[in-house]
């Protein structure tokens, strides 16, 4: 699903929203909200099916943001920073890739339930995406 979305929301970026990718990332940041929920609500005698699909999904939209991350970070920073911008930004993204699973396990053995995992993971993906309302890249004029 990550691969997939990579791929798809970069095309969606480029050709159908006009390189908007604040709107791009937004609308991914719902999406992953929204499938992250949808989590929740999987009874524990779920089919297989419908699991694999939700994951697929998931896939999509929670790991597949990052090639129009990249893309916008470096548009955000413009030619002379995108570099050290990106490996700082990585490093945030590295850093948070590292400790959010362990959170999660913290969290569903301290409640007892993935409910509340999945749900603090709503609330991560959320907040990530109103930070975005933030984050405008300034136009650049080039000189010939």
């Amino acid at each position: 699903g990550g691969a997939c979305g990579r791929l798809m929301w970069g095309l969606v970026s480029d050709f159908l929203l006009g390189r908007q990718r604040v709107i791009v990332l937004a609308i991914v940041g719902a999406l992953t909200c929204i499938t992250l929920a949808l989590m929740t609500w999987l009874p524990s005698n779920a089919p297989l099916g419908l699991i694999m699909g939700l994951v697929f999904l998931v896939g999509i939209t929670a790991m597949g943001w990052t090639a129009v991350w990249v893309t916008f970070t470096a548009e955000l920073a413009g030619p002379d920073l995108t570099g050290t911008t990106l490996g700082f930004s990585s490093t945030i993204i590295g850093v948070g890739t590292m400790l959010v699973p362990p959170l999660f396990g913290l969290v569903v053995d301290q409640t007892g339930s993935y409910d509340m995992g999945w749900w603090m993971l709503v609330g991560l993906a959320g907040t990530g995406t109103m930070v975005l309302a933030f984050l405008r890249p300034q136009s650049r004029k080039r000189t010939v």
